[in-house]
């Protein structure tokens, strides 16, 4: 009976352990450390929460890109300055290495779209 309630101790002893541990590979960054340097990174939740997805050059339409609807946060972990916008009229500058919070549709780096400052 000893033998068998030792055994039985290991055992879930070991589950419990594969059980918590993380999966190989796994990131344990989250949030604003999910943006990798020289890209725009936007979430679909605030401040840095929620999916994220990085761009280099820019999107007409972030949603649908693993995304759920618009961005509602956003980091330029670039050296320029790039424009965001909700909809037609709607343009906002976000400055290098700025963070944000606000609803992005769409974004370009200025060469390629003109953005009121």
């Amino acid at each position: 009976m000893l033998v068998h309630l030792r055994l039985t101790s290991i055992v879930l002893a070991t589950a419990a352990a594969f059980l918590t541990a993380p999966p190989a590979g796994a990131v344990a960054a989250a949030g604003w450390d999910n943006c990798p340097v020289n890209h725009f990174c936007v979430w679909d939740g605030l401040d840095g929460t929620g999916r994220v997805a990085h761009y280099t050059n820019g999107s007409n339409n972030v949603t649908g890109q693993g995304l759920r609807g618009l961005g509602k946060s956003g980091w330029n972990r670039t050296q320029s300055s790039w424009c965001t916008w909700k909809g037609t009229g709607e343009q906002t500058a976000v400055g290098a290495n700025q963070r944000v919070n606000l609803d992005i549709r769409g974004l370009r780096r200025p060469h390629t779209w003109a953005c009121p400052i």
